[in-house]
């Protein structure tokens, strides 16, 4: 059976993987079948499929290094875990035994271990189910948007990358902008716009919606996210924190939600952090232009989608009416897959926003193009040094830059952007840089309907209730195609292939909680990130109380069980569950929770002693240096961060341009090796 994309090896650019050994595809194709066995919906096996061909084509093409190991690895503990409990290797059991060892280590309390099953499923179970075959016995098809007509092209950038990048030179620019997501590229606009000579660096790739309608949701996902997904925040429980990687940053991955800051927050900061200019009063115009710029509005009810139609009645029921969810749309055709890179140019990603008005005003572009280090010398940011990437999926070095520039500006995200400035030995008087660190943790639930409803058709992120906003639960309906979502189902064996069978007529929903806990950054091998966060007992109390108010509005909804996925069951009655979690009886340990928004790690404050940056985002103490993104913020919105991120990008832009000298536009690709 045809899987995913595997017709175009030539996009690698012939960069290439390790192959799997003789003895590590026979262990790859062990697991896949006590995961997904002979029998049910769908009914093929993994073998029975091209899964184990096409997991080791991924691992050689798609896999960074990184992601790769790290997969290999848990293959070879999952093989020699039972010589100690069984007396032989896992691929040498009889398959009976090897799906009950699968199916306990998914159930198993033991994080390392339960971490190991979870990352091979992750890979397994979405490659078995981006087979269009398989996907179509469980009612999934793609594309299916609910209104199918074509949309016209969005606006496409000509960014730089090797070999038109020289292997070794030198560039010069007025300022320098690291990372082109919803910070960076709203400043690399202003202030091309505002006649500086502006150069943006990307790590990531660019990509199109050519791509997008082309390939799987899986595909995508292992291109489009920093390796693979697999970013992780270490703590009890670990939460996932999957990070966009591509020209256009997370803005390319994300729903699209755009909602305005909390009045009470900005004033808490103002207050707190004496952040000048930032009063909700102030940020109203900001925030009325990047919605203009960024075509935000409610989601149009003909593709909401039955997931959100379902919530959206059953919470009125219960008087608590909600509303469409504000996104960055222009003709949306409810395709489903706003995660992976929108299909039809519908999503206003700044990829077709503020790039492209960035480069019409000069700007240059540098895709997979990463910064090694900011120079700083007497106390100021002159440029930075950074490795030319082969523009293939693996992160080959083809060549090292240098970069000068009289204004630097950092915007590589809550994780990435204090890395970077400690591995520059940027001062930090404050001590703050890579703490308060803020998740919004999520988690969700989802409900069989007893009818088949097809939730993964229509708007991803939908619908919103603020029933409990006021204690910091945000409740958004969301679902996503089976071939991202699957993999997310607890079990193995018979056990998860019964979930996949039931999986049209299930539908979905979570909840973001405004974490009181915190962690913190550090850079790690490789320079990798280093997340570690620790879940605190209110927060946990919070998440009882929200999953409470799911169960009960599924039970509305009319679902005859809710899949609960914790405490050493799967299925409850809708009763069952919620009595479960007002009980509280969910411990930390057991919650699957994850993270999108991750904020605060070079937090601002006009004391350098409180936070690593001023109100505007000047780092205190480095002449020419700013931050713009996400890591900015004292602390967590409480609503998703784009529209706020881009406001305040914008404010950040504006000051950089006040303090700068007037430049003329100098001559663009102006190249010294």
């Amino acid at each position: 059976m045809p899987t995913g994309d595997a017709g175009h090896p030539g996009r690698d650019h012939g960069v290439e993987g390790p192959r799997l050994a003789v003895a590590e595809r026979t262990i790859l194709a062990a697991v896949a079948d006590a995961l997904l066995p002979s029998g049910g919906t769908p009914a093929p096996s993994a073998t029975q499929t091209d899964t184990v061909e096409e997991v080791a084509r991924l691992l050689r093409h798609r896999f960074g290094r990184i992601a790769g190991w790290a997969f290999r690895i848990a293959l070879w503990v999952f093989e020699l875990t039972t010589l100690v409990t069984h007396g032989r290797r896992f691929s040498q059991l009889d398959p009976a035994i090897r799906e009950r060892v699968a199916a306990r280590a998914a159930k198993s309390p033991n994080l390392v271990r339960a971490g190991q099953v979870t990352l091979l499923k992750h890979v397994i179970v979405n490659t078995y189910l981006s087979d269009e075959h398989v996907a179509a016995e469980i009612g999934y098809r793609r594309p299916d948007p609910l209104d199918p007509t074509p949309n016209p092209d969005g606006p496409r950038l000509t960014p730089l990358t090797w070999p038109e990048l020289p292997q070794h030179g030198r560039l010069r620019c007025d300022a320098v902008v690291i990372g082109s997501g919803a910070g960076g590229a709203v400043v690399a606009a202003t202030l091309a716009e505002a006649g500086l000579d502006v150069l943006v660096l990307e790590e990531g790739g660019y990509h199109t919606r050519d791509e997008f309608a082309e390939q799987t949701p899986w595909h995508r996902f292992l291109d489009l996210y920093r390796d693979q997904g697999t970013t992780i925040a270490l703590g009890f429980p670990p939460i996932p924190v999957p990070i966009g990687r591509a020209v256009g940053g997370t803005t390319v991955v994300n729903a699209g939600t755009s909602l305005r800051p909390p009045a009470r927050v900005l004033t808490e900061w103002v207050t707190q952090h004496g952040l000048e200019d930032a009063r909700p009063e102030d940020l109203a115009p900001l925030l009325d232009e990047v919605e203009r710029v960024q075509s935000v509005r409610p989601i149009p009810d003909e593709v909401l989608g039955v997931n959100a139609e379902v919530f959206r009645d059953a919470t009125a029921r219960m008087g608590h009416p909600g509303r469409a969810l504000p996104r960055n749309i222009v003709d949306c055709r409810g395709s489903g897959e706003c995660v992976f890179g929108c299909p039809s140019d519908a999503k206003q990603a700044v990829h077709l926003t503020w790039l492209p008005r960035a480069e019409r005003a000069g700007a240059r572009i540098l895709a997979r193009v990463r910064c090694d280090r900011v120079i700083v010398e007497g106390g100021r940011a002159t440029g930075l040094e950074a490795t030319v990437l082969d523009p293939g999926r693996r992160d080959i070095p083809r060549g090292q830059l240098r970069i000068d520039a009289s204004t630097v500006v950092v915007s590589a995200g809550a994780f990435h952007t204090p890395m970077l400035l400690d591995a520059s030995d940027v001062p930090d008087r404050s001590g703050r840089r890579g703490r308060n660190l803020r998740l919004h943790p999520a988690i969700g639930l989802a409900a069989d309907l007893g009818r088949v409803v097809h939730a993964w058709r229509g708007t991803l992120q939908s619908w919103m209730v603020d029933a409990l906003h006021g204690d910091g639960i945000m409740i958004e309906a969301t679902t996503a195609p089976p071939p991202v979502s699957g993999a997310q189902l607890p079990g193995a064996g018979r056990g998860l292939k019964e979930l996949l069978g039931s999986w049209s007529r299930v539908v979905s929903s979570g909840f973001l909680v405004t974490d009181t806990s915190s962690g913190r950054v550090r850079r790690g091998p490789a320079g990798r990130p280093v997340v570690t966060y620790q879940l605190q007992e209110h927060d946990r109390r919070r998440i009882n109380r929200g999953l409470a108010f799911l169960s009960e509005a599924f039970a509305e909804a009319g679902a005859t069980r809710i899949l609960v996925g914790m405490q050493g069951r799967t299925w409850a009655t809708p009763a069952e569950a919620r009595a479960l979690f007002e009980a509280g009886e969910v411990p930390t340990r057991a919650l699957k929770l994850s993270a999108y928004h991750p904020v605060g790690t070079h937090h601002l404050s006009a004391d350098p002693r409180r936070g690593p940056a001023d109100p505007w985002g000047r780092v205190h103490g480095t002449a020419g240096l700013w931050v713009a993104d996400a890591s900015v913020f004292p602390g967590c919105l409480g609503v998703n961060p784009q529209l706020t991120i881009m406001a305040f990008a914008l404010r950040t832009a504006r000051a950089i341009i006040a303090a700068s000298p007037a430049s003329a536009p100098r001559v663009p690709g102006q190249v010294a090796v």
